[in-house]
């Protein structure tokens, strides 16, 4: 016996694939140099987790609770390490911005 969803043909949504495009992989690469440079800093490789998870929607209580800190220090190393990072690379940054 089958489902009623199934009997009308219904189907989860599927999210659109992402295809990058050569300025993309550029700009990939250049992200990957900043996290690579941030991981060689202090406390660099805790910063390079906290900005890959949250890029990837992790939300900071998850964080949190995963570092054993309050939600507030959270915020406050992910923007300290991205403060960090445009320090660093604020040339670099405003040029793909202008592309």
């Amino acid at each position: 016996m089958r489902e009623a969803v199934e009997s009308f043909g219904w189907q989860a949504a599927r999210a659109a694939r992402f295809s990058p495009e050569p300025k993309d992989i550029d700009h990939y690469l250049d992200v990957l140099a900043w996290l690579s440079w941030l991981g060689r800093q202090n406390d660099g490789a805790r910063n390079v987790r906290i900005i890959t998870a949250r890029a990837f929607g992790t939300p900071t209580w998850k964080l949190a609770a995963k570092f054993g800190k309050h939600d507030e220090t959270i915020r406050r190393w992910e923007n300290a390490a991205i403060d960090d990072i445009v320090r660093q690379f604020h040339e670099e940054i405003v040029k793909i911005g202008m592309k």
